[in-house]
């Protein structure tokens, strides 16, 4: 079994915030790789312990080798 680390366990156990990460998009429906980086930086500079990316239903598409959006969005 593996165990988390000490720091890492800590947060956690303190309520740390770990927000759901939205996809900023043009009106086209493709990314706004600028926008994408400022909501990231805006979750960095409020102190959230970690971002969840690609987890809504309707970002699973993103990983469709067709659509090739999911490497974007974690880069």
């Amino acid at each position: 079994m593996n165990t988390l680390d000490n720091k890492l366990q800590q947060l956690l156990w303190e309520g740390t915030v770990i927000p759901a990460h939205p996809l900023a998009l043009n009106e086209d429906r493709s990314i706004d790789e600028a926008h994408q980086r400022l909501l990231t930086q805006y979750y960095i500079a409020s102190g959230a312990g970690g971002i969840a990316v690609a987890v809504h239903s309707t970002q699973f598409e993103i990983r469709d080798p067709e659509i090739n959006l999911f490497e974007t969005v974690l880069r």
